[in-house]
Parts: C-alpha cells; sequence; structure tokens
C-alpha cells in the first residue's frame, strides 16, 4: 500500500515535529514517522533550558542559530496556547553562573567580555548580591555572572504539545514506525518505505536525534547518542530557587511548580539509557553542594537520555544531503535542540521552499561531513 506527500519528516522530537508543523502551514502535505511516540526521545529527557552563550568554542553561526530559537519562543508559546489549547510553562527567569572559588570568581571577568563584545547581555554580581538573589546557594558561593535574558521551558510538555500543534496544522502522524529504507530513483529521493507502507514523496527531512545515522545504510551520518542522566526533586514551596544556576556541577533548574531539576552527564556509552548509581550518586552530591537544602526534598526517579551529536565536530547537521536531491538533515543539536528548535524549523521550511533564509547554514551543510563521497 502506497501513501503520498510533498514532505515525509522522520522523527518525532521536539524539532522534528516544529519542522513539520512550520511545512503545514505554509500549504504542504506533510507525514511524520515516528519509531515510538512524539517526544519519547531526548526531547522528554532534557532540563528545558534555553541558554544562547558566547564562547571561544562556539562559532558564530551556532550562536546565531541559538539566539534566533530564544527570540522565537514567546511568539512560539502564543501560538501552541492558541493552536492546542494547552498551556506550557515558558518563563524568562535568568540564569546565574555561579563561581564557587577565587580562581572561578577570576574567570567570570572574561567570560563576561565575550558576552558584551556579541550584544549578550551579562552583569557581574558579588557574593552579597548574589545571596540575595538566592539564598538557598552554597555559602560558599564567591559571585556570579548574570544572563537576564535566558529562559526554560517545560520541554516535556513542549514536546507533547508540538505533535498535536503539528497534527492540528495537518501533519499525518504515523507513530510507533520504524524507517526500514529511503526510496531511491537515480540521483533523488522518492520517499520512504516504513513496515510494509511505502510513502512516496520528493522530500524526506531526517530529524531522528541519536538515529539519524541510521535512517538507511546507503545514508550513513557521523551521529551518535551522548546519554544524559538527570535527577530532580519533588515540590518545596516556597521554590527555593528563582533563577536557573550553572555551575561545576551542572545546571539546576526550578519548575514554576518548586520542582527543582539538576543534570545532566555527558556519556559516550552507545543507545544505553540504563539510569546508573554512579551518575545519579554524582549528580545528587553536586546538587547539594550548590543548594544544601535540598538535602530535605523529597526525590522523583531518576532518568536518561540520548542526544545527537555530530562526532566530526560537534555542529548540527542542517540542510540539503549532497547525495539525494530531496533528502534533508536536522539532526546533531547535542545539548541545544530545545532551545534551537524553533529556529531550526523556521530555517528548514525556508530551504525546502526555496525561500530567503536569514540564518548562515553554511557551517551546518550536510556536505561538510563528506558524505557524498562515493554515494550513488
Amino acid at each position: 500500500m502506497a501513501e503520498y506527500a510533498d514532505v515525509v519528516v522522520v522523527g518525532g522530537g521536539v524539532i522534528g515535529c516544529s519542522i513539520a508543523r512550520r511545512l503545514a502551514q505554509i500549504g504542504m502535505a506533510v507525514t511524520l514517522v515516528e519509531r515510538d511516540r512524539p517526544g519519547a526521545e531526548a526531547s522528554s529527557a532534557a532540563a528545558g533550558i534555553l541558554i544562547p552563550e558566547a564562547k571561544a568554542d562556539v562559532p558564530a553561526a551556532l550562536l546565531a542559530l541559538w539566539r534566533r530559537g530564544l527570540a522565537l519562543y514567546p511568539a512560539l508559546m502564543a501560538a501552541i496556547l492558541e493552536e492546542t489549547g494547552m498551556p506550557v510553562e515558558y518563563r524568562r527567569t535568568g540564569r546565574l553562573v555561579v563561581a564557587l572559588d577565587d580562581a572561578e570568581d577570576e574567570a567570570l571577568v572574561p567570560r563576561a567580555a565575550e558576552q558584551r563584545a556579541v550584544g549578550i547581555r551579562s552583569e557581574r554580581l558579588d557574593a552579597a548580591t548574589l545571596r540575595e538573589a538566592e539564598p538557598a546557594l552554597t555559602e560558599s558561593a564567591r559571585g556570579a555572572l548574570y544572563f537576564p535574558e535566558h529562559a526554560l521551558v517545560d520541554n516535556a510538555r513542549l514536546a507533547t504539545a508540538l505533535g498535536i500543534a503539528a497534527a492540528r496544522a495537518g501533519v499525518r502522524l504515523l507513530t510507533g514506525q520504524a524507517i526500514s529504507e529511503l526510496l531511491v530513483q537515480g540521483n533523488a529521493v522518492q520517499g520512504v518505505r516504513a513496515g510494509g507502507m511505502e510513502i512516496a514523496a520528493p522530500v524526506v527531512v531526517n530529524a531522528a536525534g541519536s538515529w539519524a545515522g541510521l535512517l538507511d545504510r546507503r545514508a550513513w551520518l557521523p551521529v551518535a547518542p551522548a546519554k544524559g542522566q538527570m535527577v530532580a526533586f519533588q515540590s518545596m514551596l516556597p521554590p527555593l530557587l528563582r533563577h536557573i544556576v550553572s555551575s561545576r556541577y551542572g545546571s539546576t533548574v526550578p519548575r514554576a511548580d518548586g520542582r527543582i531539576l539538576h543534570g545532566a552527564t555527558v556519556e559516550d556509552v552507545g543507545y544505553d539509557k540504563r539510569v546508573t548509581a554512579g551518575a545519579v550518586a554524582q549528580l545528587l552530591t553536586g546538587a547539594l553542594t550548590l543548594v544544601p537544602a535540598l538535602a530535605g526534598c523529597a526525590l522523583e526517579a531518576p532518568w536518561a537520555g540520548l542526544r545527537p551529536r555530530c562526532t566530526l565536530d560537534g555542529l548540527p547537521i542542517i540542510g540539503a544531503d549532497p547525495r539525494w536531491r530531496g533528502l534533508y538533515h536536522a539532526t546533531g543539536h547535542f545539548t541545544m535542540g530545545i532551545i534551537s528548535a524553533p529556529a531550526t524549523a523556521e530555517a528548514m521550511a525556508h530551504l525546502i521552499a526555496g525561500t530567503p533564509n536569514e540564518l548562515d547554514l553554511a557551517p551546518f551543510a550536510p556536505a561538510r561531513l563528506r558524505v557524498g563521497e562515493g554515494a550513488g
């Protein structure tokens, strides 16, 4: 049995659902194929922090992608609520990068200069001001760099809402289906095969996250999973923290309901999603060192997710595949998939529709991976 679509999107995480929704909104017939359920993997497992920051190892194009994603969030949240009736927590809490010793405090000076150089707002806080902002932090904190525009979103709820919004926009969702093969004729894709079903389409978007490299043996990509484990503390009222807090121990994230998330590890262990005692012990030690009062909180079950990382250069893979006309990729966002989703969807919609794109996608092009050599 064959079905037909203008575009097949493979993968139902926040990236895939965002792309499918945008394409449907500009009039394309879109089928989204998801091996599990929308948002079942990294999209639900993340902390939901939206924290674009300039760093020496962050190319200008990547920072621009993150900043565009952050800028699109307020309008996206309003649209999702209108389209689905489902409220999703989104708050501009600001973020504190906390120094826990004198050396870390001194390192905040050049870090602040990096932000000023590209127009990202930040402010140095001394120990007394930091304590006023977050009284629950350890007394050993020396100071912080404050990013007032950084925000958070309930990523698990967002993943669900985006799936609903995509369906409301007209996207056909096929869940519990794995792609077994790309349909290719000559130098162009013709669709996909999922189980016993063929879906004919001149455009296929590979947004399969950590599984993007396994879409088809002929369409290999250098994408591997990077496991991240997290812990969460049950609600305390009033909430212990007001801001996202970053430290040498990771990110500590306050939800509006008083829950606090803390993580995440980065582990190269393949597709192993088991929660391990050692990682949980490490996360708990870090969280309690940073916020001692968390010792009195009840714990929720810890969890793990698999984030897609490009093993060649660590950059996202966004754009047209050099091997076959009509094949596009949107993967490899690593720990920044949630913030990148709105901007990636916007850019991919422009790319597929052939309309002008404000973002520079050249550094993310699949052609840089040399995947086209010898293919055909």
